[in-house]
């Protein structure tokens, strides 16, 4: 047998591809959009552009959750357990890490 076609290394590969697909548009986007930060100094277009590059993350990560799913139909479900436990993993951290380190914390 093959260890490479195993069904729970298949689905094990797109729980973590699911989980990692969020962290890659994001970083994708970030690197399309840092140039124009850079060269942006007025506030009004630093946030237009922070706003555009936050459009260009979602953009990516739709694309790049559509592409898993339409070329491994039988395993979308697979990558949807790992989009979902992406979410609930982040969403826990950042519970944690407003509940130990206050806002003020971070305050001139």
């Amino acid at each position: 047998m093959n260890i490479l076609t195993h069904p729970y290394i298949a689905h094990a590969t797109f729980v973590i591809l699911g989980y990692t697909i969020q962290t890659v548009a994001n970083i994708s986007a970030e690197q399309i959009a840092h140039q124009s930060l850079r060269q942006t100094a007025e506030p009004k277009q630093m946030l237009g552009t922070f706003y555009k590059s936050i459009a260009l993350k979602w953009t990516l990560f739709t694309i790049l959750t559509l592409l898993t799913i339409t070329n491994a139909p039988n395993q979308a479900h697979w990558t949807l357990v790992g989009i979902v436990t992406s979410v609930l993993t982040k969403s826990r951290l950042t519970k944690l890490i407003e509940k130990y380190e206050p806002h003020h914390t971070y305050s001139n």
